[in-house]
């Protein structure tokens, strides 16, 4: 697999699809996955597109910096520490512009979803310039905000709780309470070998990053001038997060997928592809291509 090293030797691991001289796009997982994901979605795009998967830091086999437990006992009151350098949004965002250098890529789409979608903002709000497109699937452009509906706080708790419960116990032992609301025993045995294989720093260091995010709701409809295409579950707990975000966005497009939760590219992949190839002949049109 291609890999790319970073100071400190830190290494990104990637994939990369599909013929070198076509658009090319950029995939970034949700926290607690890797690039695997997208397997329903590469081959798909590559038939027209160049993909780029890369797996996030302290995921997949992207190196796991260490995250210093005891510098954040509670990210309500975060201290400054190299895990703050090494575990901010904006250093998850500088790997991907990284690659995107390394790779030699100008321009492309960026397509993110959960976490992977707060580093698509993060990226594109700071460097607009290089996408021409950008996808945000069950995405939130800030931590908090008054017009969140208490579904999303709801979801937030269980993400705070599921992050101590691995600061005290592991991967593993969230991997245990997931399985066990999962009836069938074949994708309950999934789950458990996922999160066991799980960096417990690496997963730290992801709920760290998306707590202490900032707030870029503020700036969204000046910096991101690409189009823009939010998609969001009607059963999921961010949607309110999303109807917000699209609001602050008035040239961008809210698609809901109905009877769907958290994680539409997992739970509804053919029609999230669908969303999305419309979305791309959009831009393309757009552009006289």
């Amino acid at each position: 697999m291609p890999k790319l090293e970073r100071p400190g030797e830190f290494v990104i691991n990637f994939e990369d699809f599909g013929d070198p001289e076509a658009p090319p796009v950029i995939l970034l997982h949700d926290a607690a996955n890797d690039l695997r994901m997208w397997a329903p979605l590469i081959r798909p795009l590559a038939e027209n597109y160049r993909v780029i998967a890369p797996d996030l830091r302290g995921h997949g086999q992207t190196s796991c910096p260490p995250f210093d437990t005891s510098a954040h006992a509670s990210d309500a009151n975060v201290s400054s520490s190299n895990s703050d350098d090494c575990y901010s949004i904006s250093a998850f965002a500088e790997d991907v512009r990284a690659l995107m250098d390394f790779l030699e890529i100008g321009v492309c789409v960026l397509v993110g979803t959960g976490f992977g979608g707060s580093v698509a903002l993060e990226l594109a709000v700071h460097a607009p310039e290089r996408f021409a497109g950008l996808v945000l699937s069950d995405a939130s452009a800030a931590p908090d905000n008054p017009a969140y509906g208490d579904s999303y706080r709801a979801y937030a708790a269980e993400c705070q709780a599921a992050t101590e419960l691995v600061a005290r116990a592991g991967p593993a032992a969230l991997g245990k309470r997931a399985a066990a609301a999962i009836a069938s025993p074949f994708l309950a045995s999934g789950v458990r070998s996922r999160y066991a294989n799980l960096e417990r720093d690496g997963y730290l260091g992801a709920a760290h990053a998306a707590q202490t995010r900032p707030d870029l709701l503020p700036v969204l409809e000046q910096r991101l001038t690409m189009p823009v295409l939010i998609c969001a579950g009607t059963d999921d707990p961010l949607l309110s997060a999303s109807e917000v975000m699209a609001a602050h966005l008035p040239h961008a497009r809210l698609v809901t997928f109905t009877d769907t939760a958290h994680g539409v590219p997992l739970q509804r992949p053919e029609a999230f592809g669908k969303a999305v190839f419309a979305f791309f002949r959009e831009i393309e049109d757009a552009h006289g291509e």
